[in-house]
């Protein structure tokens, strides 16, 4: 029995993904694009990358314009 996933569309042609260390499937698309479930990649300590502070910088102008 195959149950739809939530993040993925009806039809979608894209073949079941499956987790590296645990080989349950994926739900989601960041699980997907990770290749990792939500539970091992917490295990693994692995999160996204933190966005950086806005930060203003000084350039000078470029000669000519």
């Amino acid at each position: 029995m195959t149950d739809p996933l939530p993040d993925v569309p009806p039809g979608d042609p894209r073949p079941p993904a499956l987790c590296r260390l645990c080989g349950r499937r994926l739900t989601t698309t960041l699980a997907r694009q990770w290749q990792l479930g939500e539970g091992c990649r917490a295990k693994l300590h692995i999160r996204e990358a933190p966005t950086p502070r806005p930060v203003d910088i000084r350039q000078d102008a470029l000669p000519g314009l």
